[in-house]
């Protein structure tokens, strides 16, 4: 350790109350950073999640329902409705290692019990093809090609708890009534994080032949690609499928990747806007430091025509002022840091207790290296003027200094 950084220690340590007073600055200002940056990583990392659930690797072909003519959006006479020879047909022209769901969904009435009260449940009529679609389960498994003619269900935590209330495991194999049809249970969705409703998946023939047609929307293929490298590819694929089968009757979209993109974006704009406002606090506690290391050149002056008397150069001056404004911001930034973090986590913890908003905290490289930057940066830039005008006492005059 050189000797200006150890002597400025040494008189950090000596002035303890001092050091103290001039740290609490940066110690706000590196919270309010850590905790704005913290909030956004976890908006981002939760948004993340919620775009990967949906399907970055997802493509969609609808029916086309509406033409633009003179900037107008006009409904079209005929629209295409999908069927399970569709789906068939798209698994063979997409290749075996692409997932295809062919989902029509709506709302239906159902019951644990004949004489249990009517319950309402979105639905989703499925007909599936090509590789076996991930899902996250509790229990049991999820419907498959085998089931196009089966009255079988796989059914959401949600409505699995009103089946068996704190074991929604226990839902398996048990039947339930959808519009007075038995169906039985064989598979049970893990929640989504922040959406857990009641949803009853079937397979589209069960599910156009309920008494009360549930559709509410017209059927989709939901395609999901082996690697996210190769949405682009299957998506022209999926265009010329419909090109083929359909003209011009079916909009092809891949919107996961755009959709995470614009998201990060947004948070990136939050994190720059609410880090230039918690800057206020950075430049409040530089300044604090400012003050500090002013007052200790004028206690100190005599001892510093001293040093520059015996042979000590105006470098060693900078570099011990400036030591000392580093040390004291490298202080604030962690003890900020920590502060910062932990008050994120319990205060996002409490929203979530108390409103159940879904807002949480995180912590990114990112957000660690950007508070202590941020803060020595700080102490770098507002400890250079105290120094330079120590550096540039003279000796004689210093020592005479009372």
């Amino acid at each position: 350790m050189s000797v200006p950084v150890r002597l400025a220690l040494q008189t950090l340590r000596a002035n303890p109350l001092r050091t103290v007073l001039s740290t609490l600055g940066i110690v706000m200002g590196a919270a309010s950073l850590a905790a704005v940056l913290s909030l956004a990583d976890g908006a981002e990392l939760f948004a993340r999640r919620r775009l990967e659930g949906e399907g970055l690797q997802a493509v969609m072909a609808a029916a086309r329902t509406t033409d633009l003519i003179d900037g107008l959006r006009v409904p079209r006479a005929s629209v295409v409705s999908f069927t399970a020879a569709d789906a068939d047909t798209l698994s063979a022209a997409a290749g075996p290692a692409v997932a295809i769901r062919l989902v029509a969904r709506g709302f239906v009435r159902w019951r644990d019990t004949p004489s249990g009260r009517d319950r309402a449940a979105r639905a989703q009529g499925v007909v599936v093809a090509g590789a076996a679609t991930p899902v996250s389960l509790i229990a049991g498994r999820a419907l498959g090609p085998a089931d196009r003619d089966a009255s079988t269900a796989v059914v959401s935590s949600a409505a699995a708890q009103v089946l068996s209330p704190g074991r929604p495991a226990d839902a398996i194999e048990r039947s339930v009534l959808i519009d007075g049809r038995p169906v039985r249970v064989v598979g049970v969705l893990a929640p989504v994080e922040g959406r857990d409703e009641p949803l009853v998946e079937m397979p589209m023939r069960v599910y156009e032949q309920l008494p009360a047609p549930p559709t509410a929307d017209r059927p989709v293929l939901m395609l999901r690609a082996e690697r996210v490298e190769t949405v682009e590819a299957l998506k022209r694929t999926v265009e010329r499928w419909a090109t083929a089968r359909h003209g011009d009757a079916v909009t092809v979209s891949a919107t996961g990747r755009e959709r995470l993109r614009t998201a990060a974006q947004g948070i990136l704009i939050f994190k720059l806007l609410m880090g230039a406002f918690t800057a206020i606090a950075l430049l409040v506690g530089g300044i604090g430091i400012m003050n500090v290391l002013l007052a200790s050149v004028l206690e100190r002056t005599r001892e510093i025509g001293v040093r520059r008397a015996v042979g000590a150069r105006r470098r060693d001056v900078v570099l011990q002022l400036m030591a000392e404004s580093v040390a004291i911001a490298i202080a604030g930034s962690l003890i900020g840091l920590a502060a910062g973090i932990g008050g994120a986590f319990v205060v996002t913890a409490l929203m979530r207790a108390r409103t159940e908003a879904l807002i949480y905290a995180a912590v990114t490289p990112g957000t660690i290296v950007a508070s202590i930057a941020a803060a020595t940066i700080t102490g770098l830039v507002f400890g250079v003027y105290p120094a330079l005008r120590a550096a540039k006492l003279a000796p004689v005059d210093a020592i005479r200094a009372e």
